[in-house]
């Protein structure tokens, strides 16, 4: 719920440890779909527990949005994925013309959000309220920024990660020593006749 209500705060205090980020809820799809739309399924549009009780990236006064696209990129930067499909259970749609100024009196097609990632629903959202102002369009292209950065975050993630100085160089005493390899690997000839024996340890190789 802390997330589909843009509980910045909330969020970044509590103990993720354990959360899994790239999980799905029957009623908020996945992380990022939680944090941009907030309740996917169909419901009583007026309900405290519907869309309307936790308003959407669009929906939110400003302060609220802010604090969702900084929540959006936490998330990301924890590992979410936009790619994550919506389970068929979120079979709830929007469009935000009632939301908005629409001086041109014509709405875009509703977004839908089952069996959808959050990056067709952000540009679904994006036609939707085409037509209904600048301060929803503005939004949703700061989250589609900050979603097609996510792979490059996961990559510097991995970049990042640091191993002490002693086990680097325990493993290549390891490899040096070749007298205390206890595993031998066939090479296939190659059509040059070409092949031999590669000379290993076993537990560099479970490692």
């Amino acid at each position: 719920d802390a997330l589909a209500m843009g509980e910045e705060a909330l969020v970044k205090k509590a103990d993720m440890a354990a959360f899994n980020w790239t999980g799905t809820h029957p009623l908020f799809g996945s992380v990022v779909h939680a944090v941009c739309f907030g309740f996917l399924a169909q419901a009583d549009g007026d309900a405290v527990d519907g869309p309307k009780g936790f308003y959407d990236l669009i929906t939110a006064d400003n302060e609220s949005a802010q604090k969702r696209l900084a929540l959006l990129e936490y998330t990301l930067e924890q590992g979410a994925d936009p790619y994550i499909i919506a389970p068929g259970t979120c079979n709830g749609s929007r469009d935000w013309a009632e939301d908005e100024d629409d001086s041109d009196g014509d709405d875009g097609d509703p977004v839908r959000f089952a069996r959808t990632d959050v990056v067709s629903c952000l540009l679904g959202a994006k036609r939707a309220v085409t037509f209904a102002g600048k301060r929803g369009l503005e939004r949703i292209d700061r989250a589609l920024g900050l979603v097609s950065r996510a792979s490059r975050w996961r990559r510097d993630d991995v970049a990042r990660v640091s191993v002490p100085g002693r086990v680097l160089e325990t493993w290549a005493n390891v490899l040096a020593d070749t007298s205390t390899a206890d595993v031998v690997i066939l090479v296939q000839e190659d059509p040059s006749g070409t092949g031999g024996k590669i000379h290993a340890h076993s537990a560099v190789l479970r490692a």
